[in-house]
């Protein structure tokens, strides 16, 4: 059987011919442009796919869930949903897909203090949730926790 989420789990999602296309998939450039403004280095390609790492961070672990989430990187991946929502990505259009759901309710959380400080900024319609919740939904940008 061939399940779509594996192959995220399995490191074996690749682009499509059209995945850089800024025709089909309209952010594709100002996402690639912030990311460079925010995290400007030379060896980074341009590509809809890229991979960040925040160095000397460490994930904590739910005590009661047994799942892991990590506050460092929810903090630097919400600035960078903010940033591309400055540029016009609007939140409806973005979506965070992770692994754990101790991670979901942190980045919901986030999502909830960022809409009550800003409640016209669309930060409740931001999508949220573990790889198996998002079957069958879709955003125009997503950003992979893993």
């Amino acid at each position: 059987m061939d399940i779509p989420v594996h192959h995220f789990y399995h490191a074996k999602a690749v682009n499509g011919p059209d995945a850089e296309s800024d025709e089909i998939f309209h952010y594709t450039n100002t996402v690639m442009d912030v990311v460079d403004n925010l995290f400007y280095d030379d060896k980074v390609a341009r590509s809809p796919a890229m991979y960040f790492d925040i160095e000397r961070s460490r994930a904590l672990l739910d005590p009661i869930t047994k799942s892991r989430y990590n506050l460092e990187h929810a903090a630097l991946i919400m600035n960078v949903i903010a940033s591309f929502a400055e540029k016009g990505v609007h939140p409806k259009d973005q979506g965070i897909v992770m692994p754990y759901m101790a991670q979901v309710l942190v980045y919901r959380y986030a999502a909830h203090q960022m809409n009550l400080n800003d409640p016209l900024g669309g930060w409740d319609q931001l999508l949220i949730g573990t790889a198996d919740s998002m079957e069958e939904k879709s955003a125009r940008s997503c950003m992979w926790i893993l």
